[in-house]
């Protein structure tokens, strides 16, 4: 026996408030890549020790995706994302009162370990929780809460950095935070009203994970990694956060030093891209469906082919004009969301039926951010002692070594998931 919520109407309305505090946690993140060139120009410091600030959110947000994960399967995950909510709050405001980049390392990172708190509870939420028909679409509207949230803190940026300095944005982060923290403590409240006993659904083949007269819920995670090949697509996961969050955290500084622009109207043009990742997860789900097989390893491998030719227009960046640079950087955006799509939502949702989806999110995202914390240092450095074009070409070489993983591992997880 498991609990759902007893109603479609509080299932929608659950969704609802998911979404939001998905949306509300990016702009509490993403202010930091959106105020990155302003908060170098103010406070002096390097695009290294600006990388630095980066990296510590992505690594203590990895580590503690993976802790929260195993957290996420065993506690309240309602309590969890209100705490999380008002955590990541009071980071964003200390966040605003630093000038010294050896703080900001520390709050930031702490930051990282708050927010890590919501995405693996709140998919098992939605992939357990809610009325069994609604759970697929919305494992895929909650994509759209990322984009939404890149969108809004690039556009709270653009109007502050307008008026007033870059510590403002960290205020009003905080602020939207603690609001939305406070409407998760009055549904922590309530849900427990609306939570049913049912049936389990019928059980899923453990295929070589364990025998099939034990439980399949009680499988243990790792060897259910080793069987389905999971263990083996982690490497893969690792590029994909070096690609997905260590080019956009860049996108506004390159843009900037490419073309001489402010950092406002390279703020502005930044707001586009999450326009475009709104579709990723949309065009991803219908090729998903047919050509694609309902196979996550073969839509991977479809989004970093697709990268490829993307990557080396940018290779003219600073020579095209910057319509051009601006639209190449749209697309890969809006690939690398079909990409995360697929890595941090179709993959864990696959070991549901095991009752490990939040174990299954935070493994996947810990090692995605692995690569995020990787990466913004790294292409921070790269950049500044090689320049963007020695940087792209590291770019492709990533992408074509993780086609290569998830050609490897094709045969085993298409076993896993039969």
């Amino acid at each position: 026996m498991y609990k759902i919520i007893g109603s479609v109407k509080m299932s929608q309305r659950v969704f609802l408030f998911c979404w939001l505090a998905y949306t509300v946690s990016y702009i509490g993140r993403i202010n930091y890549s959106a105020t990155l060139t302003s908060l170098i120009q103010d406070i002096g410091i390097t695009k290294s020790q600006a990388g630095l600030i980066g990296t510590a959110f992505f690594f203590c947000y990895g580590f503690g995706q993976f802790i929260n994960g195993m957290i996420g399967d065993r506690v309240s995950q309602f309590k969890m994302i209100t705490t999380g909510l008002a955590l990541a709050a009071v980071s964003n405001l200390a966040m605003s009162f630093c000038h010294s980049y050896r703080v900001m390392i520390v709050i930031w990172g702490f930051n990282g370990v708050f927010q890590s708190m919501l995405w693996s509870p709140l998919l098992s939420i939605l992939s357990t929780k809610l009325q069994p028909e609604l759970r697929f679409k919305a494992c895929l509207y909650i994509a759209t809460s990322t984009p939404a949230g890149t969108l809004l803190a690039y556009f709270i940026s653009m109007l502050v950095l307008r008026n007033s300095i870059w510590a403002v944005v960290y205020r009003i982060s905080g602020i939207l935070l603690f609001l939305v923290a406070a409407v998760w403590l009055a549904l922590t409240i309530r849900i427990p009203h609306h939570l049913v006993e049912e049936q389990p659904e019928e059980k899923p083949a453990l295929q070589n994970a364990q025998s099939a007269d034990q439980d399949p819920r009680n499988a243990k995670f790792f060897p259910l990694l080793m069987a389905s090949g999971a263990v083996i697509m982690l490497a893969g996961t690792l590029i994909h956060g070096m690609l997905k969050e260590g080019v956009s955290v860049w996108v506004p500084t390159m843009i900037s030093e490419s073309y001489n622009t402010s950092p406002s109207f390279s703020v502005f043009l930044s707001m586009l891209l999450p326009v475009f990742s709104f579709f990723g997860p949309y065009i991803l789900s219908y090729f998903y469906k047919r050509q694609l097989k309902q196979n996550e390893t073969y839509s991977a491998i479809a989004c970093l082919v697709a990268c490829i030719p993307v990557f080396s227009v940018l290779l003219f960046i600073g020579k095209a004009p910057v319509i051009i640079s601006v639209v190449m950087l749209a697309l890969i955006t809006l690939i690398m969301h079909a990409f995360n799509y697929v890595m941090v939502t179709l993959i864990p949702v696959r070991f549901a039926p095991y009752k490990k989806t939040a174990t299954a999110t935070g493994l996947m995202n810990s090692v995605t951010y692995m690569g995020c914390a990787l990466s913004t240092y790294g292409f921070g450095f790269l950049s500044e002692r090689f320049g963007w074009n020695k940087t792209v070409l590291f770019w492709i070489s990533l992408t074509l070594v993780g086609v290569l993983i998830f050609l490897f591992v094709i045969k085993r997880w298409k076993k896993f998931i039969r």
